[in-house]
Order: structure tokens, then sequence, then C-alpha cells
């Protein structure tokens, strides 16, 4: 444009030049039509000038749509992300891991959790990796208590609220409520340094998709925990139910066998000492009298310890452990000796009494001793000890058998698992009774090799 403003200029001195000299009028229309030619190829490069403008204005609205399609096409990804990330995650602390993740795309996140609410007021945190934040949860308490939380639940949309401890620089919280089918369950919670101004509907409508897709995971979460807890019960419940049953009947035949043993025995004793009273019975004849008396009145003992074991009780009540433990070994010591297993007894004289029921914790003390049996196929010694510790009574169990792989170690406590073929309810059905006590079941590794379990109950006094 400038070469044309210099030709006007050169034809304006031009024309001033010819009509001073007096020129012709043929040579004045001269310069008038190159003047028009002049007016005519300006007015072209105006159009072609206010064209390249629409140009350029079209080819920026079209850049500004490829950067807001590819934008949208990365929100979509990270969406898709999240949800394949929320559907492989089946704990809480998974889709809070995932929701910070994606969530840090759209705004820088200096930290953030996911804050639970409940009916009574309470409030459960969530944190990436589980991890703890004290600071992040003191500021969502103090929150909850100002009523800043209630308040974007019920809006039901998110909003930023200024980080007032700050010194440094400005910090926000961004708090996005949790929705499930219309009804917020908590808040997602970011600390950031982005200011207040620069938050746009768009970021805001995408951190709110976000966190309801997260939401409902939890929610999906939570209802896979209860399910999951709720079928541990049953199993557990049916695990004690097919036990009691086993033992019931396991009881009923031993009552019966201990009663058809116990009236001939009776019979036998009585002849013996009335064999006994008679002065013309002397010499090897009274002493194997007397030893046929003596093994008569063990084989008596052990069947009212054995009438004793299977007696159901219904009302807990002090119990004497080692009285307990005493009367198991006169029940068991023979079976063990006859597979080569050495019991040795190690109980402490100042034992105090525990509570609970005596049916119940013999159950516990025999599936113990009968599980040492089973490790130890080649023979081996079985040493049972009691002591007081604190406020607890402890028994211990050592066997010298064949311990425990470690790949198996956590499993040993479940219903049904068994390495030696049988239920693979003793030890399951153990810990649930000793829990019932107040009480705990522990198992180690013995230097050297074999097992070591630990029952703790708690002392009476």
């Amino acid at each position: 444009m400038a070469e044309i403003e210099s030709l006007k200029r050169q034809l304006r001195k031009m024309t001033a030049k010819w009509l001073g000299e007096g020129r012709c009028r043929e040579d004045l229309l001269w310069l008038d039509v190159v003047s028009q030619l002049i007016q005519e190829y300006e007015s072209r490069i105006h159009f072609l000038e206010e064209r390249i403008r629409t140009l350029e204005q079209d080819l920026s609205q079209k850049e500004r749509d490829r950067s807001a399609l590819k934008e949208s096409l990365d929100e979509l990804v990270s969406l898709h992300q999240l949800s394949e990330s929320i559907r492989s995650a089946m704990e809480p602390e998974q889709v809070v891991e995932a929701l910070v993740d994606v969530a840090g795309r759209v705004v820088e996140v200096h930290r953030a959790g996911v804050f639970l609410t409940d009916e009574r007021g309470g409030m459960e945190a969530l944190y990436p990796g589980g991890d703890t934040d004290g600071d992040l949860g003191e500021a969502a308490r103090g929150m909850l208590e100002d009523g800043i939380l209630d308040w974007v639940m019920r809006e039901g949309r998110p909003s930023v609220v200024p980080d007032m401890e700050s010194t440094d620089e400005e910090m926000n919280f961004v708090i996005v409520p949790l929705v499930v089918r219309g009804r917020a369950i908590g808040v997602f919670l970011i600390h950031t340094n982005k200011h207040r101004e620069e938050f746009t509907p768009h970021e805001m409508m995408l951190l709110s998709l976000l966190a309801n897709q997260a939401a409902i995971a939890i929610e999906h979460g939570r209802a896979y925990r209860e399910l999951y807890e709720t079928h541990q019960k049953l199993r557990k419940s049916q695990a004690q139910l097919i036990y009691s049953s086993r033992m019931a009947a396991v009881g009923e035949l031993a009552a019966a066998v201990a009663h058809e043993i116990n009236n001939p025995l009776q019979a036998m004793l009585g002849y013996v000492q009335l064999l006994l009273i008679q002065d013309s019975i002397q010499g090897e004849a009274r002493e194997y009298l007397e030893t046929v008396l003596k093994e008569g009145e063990r084989i008596a003992e052990v069947v009212r310890e054995l009438l004793g074991l299977f007696r159901k009780e219904e009302v807990p009540k002090e119990v004497n452990i080692n009285e307990l433990i005493s009367r198991l070994a006169i029940l068991m010591r023979h079976s063990l000796l006859v597979d080569g297993i050495a019991l040795e007894l190690h109980l402490a004289d100042d034992l105090p009494p525990v509570w609970g029921r005596t049916d119940q914790l013999q159950q516990v003390f025999m599936n113990i001793i009968d599980n040492a049996r089973k490790a130890m196929p080649d023979g081996g010694v079985l040493e049972v000890k009691s002591f007081r510790k604190g406020g607890g009574v402890y028994v211990q169990f050592t066997d010298t058998g064949v311990g425990i792989p470690e790949k198996i170690r956590e499993r040993i406590f479940e219903p049904f698992f068994s390495t030696w073929g049988g239920t693979g309810l003793g030890l399951s059905v153990a810990r649930e009774i000793l829990q019932e006590h107040k009480g705990s079941i522990e198992v180690y590794d013995r230097p050297g090799g074999g097992t070591t379990v630990l029952v703790r109950l708690p002392a009476r006094r």
C-alpha cells in the first residue's frame, strides 16, 4: 500500500505541474485515466487484504477447533483410562489412586484424597496407595465442621475454596462431590496452586465426571467387600456347623462305647476288690490282682474323661487350663506313643483360671495336638507348656515335625483348607473359638524344624 500512496503523491505533483504549465486538455485526461486505474488497483488490494484477513480468521478458528477436538479426545482417553483403572481396581484405595492420577491431567495436584461421610457425622479418609496425609485430613475435618463439605454435597457441583493457611503462594482446595444415584457419599478434595480465576467450567465439569465415576466404583467396592465378608462369615458358620455336627456324632459314639466299656469294667473291678479283701490270696496272685485293679482304675478314669470330653456346656465358667491339659494328656498320651510321639508337659504352678467353655477349649487343644501328631509321621516330641504373662494365660505347643511350608502358611486358618487330607476345619474352628473367648492363636516356625503354636487367653484374675 505504501507504493500506491507514493504513486498518488507523484500523480498529484504531476497534475499540479501540468496545470501550472498550461498543458492541453488531452494530457490532463490521460492523468485522470491513470488516477482511475490507480484507484481501481487500490480497491482490488483492499479486497485482497480483507480476503486474507478472513482466511486468517478461518484458519485461526480451525486451529482452535482442532485444539478443542484434541483436548476432547484427550479427555475421552482419560475417562476411558480411569474407567479401565477403576474396573480393574477392587480396593477403594486403588480407585482413589487412579482418580488422582487422571485428575492430575486436568489440574496440577499438590495432594489429594477422598473423604467419605456418614449419617453420624463421621468421615473416612482414602488416600492414593493407602498412604496417609494428616494435614489434608485436618483441612477436610475443618471444612466438615464449618459446613463447607455439606454445602458442596447438597449443591452437587464442585467448588474452589482458598487455603487460608498457605503463606508462600496462593493455594486452593477444589472440592468435588462424589455423587451416586443422585446422592452424595463424600468429596474428592484436591490441594492445588492453580488460581481460582484460572479454572474453566469445562475443567470443573470434567472433574465432576471423574469423581462420579470413582464414586460408583467405591460404592461397588464397598458392596463387594461387604459381600465378601458376609460370604466369609457364612463359610465360617458352615465350617463350625459341620465340625460341631461331626463332634456331636463322635461324642455320641464315644459315649455309647464308654458306657459299654464302663459297665463290664465296673463288674470286673468289683470282683477284683472282693478277691483282694480275702487274706488267703497272697504272693504273686495278690500282685497280679493289684495290677489288674490299678490298670482297671486307669481305664475307668479314661472312660470318665472320655465322657466328660464330649459333654456340651452352654454356660461359660472358670476353667483351669492345667487341669484341662492334664485330662487331654490322659486320653491322648497312649495314642501318641503308638505313633512314636512323646508328650511332655511343663505346666506352670501359678496359672490363674480363664473364663470360657470347657468343651470348646478342649476342641481347640485337641485340634492343635492332632495337627502336631499328623506333622510327625515318623515320631517325635510334642511339648506342651503353660505360663502366665501379663494379663494372659498362654499355652504353647511345640512339635519336632515337618513344619509348615511358607507358601501355605497364610492359608492354614482358612475353612476347608487342609494339607493332611482331612476336613480342613480344625484350625479355622480353633481360631473362631479363641476369638469368641477374647483370645488369639499364632503359628511360628521352630528353630531346627517343626512348628510352635501359641494360644493366648485372658486371665480371669
